[in-house]
Order: structure tokens, then sequence, then C-alpha cells
């Protein structure tokens, strides 16, 4: 439980510093993203880069702790981590590969402890898949006024 804790805290800051990095010129126009590190200028992208990898190889490090299903998913988590940022540009729904990349430690839990991946898995992994594209969604309408403008 503790390698997922851990992991998911750890995967969900590399998810962010992706996202600056990918973002770090767009964030500086709009008014919510204008404060992060990178388009305020109080890192430099190289400083960046450094979190980054420093955050990836202690992710690589608890997922040498689980079996190789668990591994393998998570090859899966880190594209998903890596694309998103991108998504946001091409397609009209990213949330929903938001919502793929924040649920995926749930396929992970059930790889790694033994568990069969049945309707239950289905319905948490989907609903929890839902809940993370609504709630994106209603965040993402903060801005509008400044995504129109871009």
């Amino acid at each position: 439980m503790l390698i997922f804790c851990l992991g998911v805290f750890v995967m969900r800051s590399a998810g962010c510093v992706i996202n600056d990095i990918v973002d770090r010129d767009i964030d500086p126009q709009v008014q919510r993203t204008k404060t992060r590190p990178l388009a305020n200028q109080s890192i430099s992208l190289g400083e960046a880069y450094i979190i980054l990898f420093i955050l990836l190889c202690v992710a690589l490090i608890l997922v040498l702790q689980l079996n190789v299903g668990a591994l393998l998913w998570s090859i899966c988590g880190l594209v998903l981590a890596v694309l998103y940022p991108f998504c946001k540009r091409f397609i009209s729904a990213p949330q929903m590969v938001l919502g793929l990349a924040f649920s995926w430690s749930i396929p992970m839990v059930y790889t790694a402890g033994g568990f069969v991946l049945d309707k239950g898995f289905i319905y948490l992994w989907l609903s929890t898949i839902l809940w993370i594209v609504v709630y994106d969604t209603f965040y993402a309408l903060v801005d509008k006024a400044d995504d129109l403008k871009i």
C-alpha cells in the first residue's frame, strides 16, 4: 500500500512537471497558470528536467518492488503522463486522457495484488475515470476566456 501511495504522489508530481515543461510558453498567458515556476521563470527549464529525472527515478525504484504485470501497466501509465499535455492541443476532450492517466494506478493495484480484473474492477476503474473527466471539465471552464485568446 505504501508503494502505491508514494508512487501516485511521485507520478502525479512528475506529471505536473511534464505538463509545465510542455506548456511553459502558454502558461504565462493564462491567469490561473502564470505563477507556475516555469511560467514565471523562478526555475529554469534545465532545473525542471532535473526535478523530472529525480521523480522518475524514484517512481522506477518504487515500481521495481512490484510484479512484472504491474510494471507493464506502469509503462502505459508513463506514456499517458507524457501524452496528456499534448492532447490538450489536439483532442477536444483531453479530460478523457487525464482520466485514464490519473486512474492508471487501479489496474496496477489489481495486478500487483493478484486480483482478477473482473466486473468490480471495471466498475471501479470506469467510475474513477468518469469522476476525473467531470471534475476536470469544470476545472477547465475556469480557463475558457484565456483559451479563446490563445
